[in-house]
């Protein structure tokens, strides 16, 4: 196994029992124990590529805040298109970021949009 299948093979196996611990927790425990742990899973198997899901959120953030009614679509447009900004960092001669930044990524644009959507 690669070392990078070892690291997804752990961060399964943490989340097992996380899992059960917030399955029995009051809703302020899962909503902010969870936030801490996704938080702390994604700085570990990411490092400082952690800051373009920041810059992704952020930015979905504030098109929610200044355009609740037309939210979803420029949500939408937004994702993707820092996606696609994401996708072509090596073209660009920025650093490629890894394969667990590239998971986060996909899986937050999908949850983001979702997210604009319930919103609108």
């Amino acid at each position: 196994m690669t070392p990078e299948e070892w690291t997804y093979l752990m961060v399964l196996l943490i989340s097992i029992p996380v899992g059960f611990l917030f399955k029995k927790a009051g809703p302020g425990l899962k909503r902010w124990g969870a936030a801490a742990v996704g938080l702390g899973l994604t700085l570990f198997t990411c490092g400082p590529h952690s800051l373009h899901s920041l810059i992704t959120i952020l930015g979905t953030w504030a098109l929610i805040q200044a355009q609740p009614c037309s939210c979803h679509a420029l949500a939408l447009a937004w994702t993707f298109s820092y996606l696609l900004f994401f996708r072509a960092l090596s073209l660009l001669g920025l650093p490629t970021p890894t394969p667990f930044t590239n998971a986060v990524q996909l899986l937050l644009t999908l949850k983001l949009v979702s997210l604009a959507s319930e919103v609108q």
